[in-house]
């Protein structure tokens, strides 16, 4: 699946515009805050997802500093067959990880049990289950990959003139507005989003910021929780 790349081609109108994001730290940071903005209004109700917003306003940000999908690691991969396979073995085991030792361990520690209610309705309902797969591959791991790991981090690391303490800096604040957009799942689910999220981060890293191997990874994590949740062997709070 390809997303359509931002045009290379400004109109003379908008080229200053595109130079002064190149070379703005306030813009950077307005930008950010924008992030922030519709983060807050998803924790709120005022949004049902941030994801589409996130979306469109990072296709605006790469069209106007000239820069394409691609560069920030929509890309073919080298070796499809070893993304995949990679993608289903550590999938698989952080999803085991979570729900046995880390989910355990964030409630033990917050004294709250995560709130998983929002997919209660998955439970024996196929046509439910069913959807919620096409939207975990979509707008959840493909959308929010391109969104968290593709433009929020990469954006919040220009904001650090990529250095290296840079990189690890905008790893942990990416995972943290990854870990407050699922706020809805309290404390510990917002602690194990966090978690997953600096995996992710991880992963994107390795992949030599390619986006391919976290988007499998997250798609397969969701696969298995909510398949399990269909099959009520994840028990509700």
């Amino acid at each position: 699946m390809e997303m359509p790349d931002p045009s290379k081609k400004l109109p003379n109108i908008l080229q200053p515009v595109g130079l002064y994001l190149h070379k703005s730290r306030v813009a950077l940071i307005v930008e950010l805050s924008i992030v922030i903005l519709f983060l807050a209004l998803s924790a709120y109700g005022v949004i049902s997802t941030p994801t589409i917003p996130l979306l469109l306003l990072g296709w605006i940000s790469l069209w106007l500093r000239q820069k394409s999908w691609r560069e920030i690691g929509l890309s073919r991969p080298r070796r499809w067959f070893t993304i995949i396979v990679l993608a289903v073995v550590i999938g698989s085991f952080y999803q085991m990880f979570s729900i046995f030792i880390l989910v355990p361990a964030m409630e033990r520690f917050s004294g709250e049990i995560i709130d998983l209610s929002q997919f209660e309705s998955f439970r024996d309902n196929i046509p439910q289950y069913l959807t919620g797969l096409i939207m975990s591959w979509t707008l959840a791991a493909f959308g929010e990959e391109l969104v968290f790991r593709g433009y929020i981090l990469n954006r919040s690391a220009d904001l650090f003139n990529r250095s290296q303490a840079g990189w690890i800096t905008a790893l942990l604040f990416t995972a943290s507005v990854f870990g407050l957009a699922h706020i809805g799942q309290g404390i510990p689910g917002m602690m194990d989003n966090f978690i997953f999220a600096v995996l992710l981060g991880i992963l994107y890293f390795a992949a030599n910021r390619n986006l391919w191997l976290p988007i499998l990874v997250h798609g397969i994590v969701d696969t298995i929780g909510f398949t399990l949740l269909y099959l009520g062997l994840y028990l509700y709070p």
